[in-house]
């Protein structure tokens, strides 16, 4: 969190956006998936290099194929196709 606020107050658009990334990194790695897919939401809603976009599919895509959620694949795939 501590991370965010300072690149919002100290740093450029693209410090933020990786400020983003890692904390969507951390709650997969902890195994929180409501909120790593709150932070997914947010960060999808900023302005995303393409390459990151397909990142933040497959991060979704690999928490739903984990918690055998079939919804959140199905909505992934269809992401993924657009």
């Amino acid at each position: 969190m501590y991370r965010i606020v300072d690149a919002k107050e100290n740093l450029g658009e693209s410090e933020v956006r990786e400020a983003h990334f890692t904390k969507i990194l951390f709650y997969i790695r902890i195994g929180d998936k409501e909120k790593a897919l709150e932070q997914l939401k947010v960060t999808q809603g900023k302005k995303v290099v393409v390459g990151k976009r397909m990142d933040l599919v497959f991060y979704t895509l690999q928490m739903g194929f984990f918690y055998m959620d079939f919804d959140l694949i199905s909505r992934s795939i269809d992401k993924a196709k657009k």
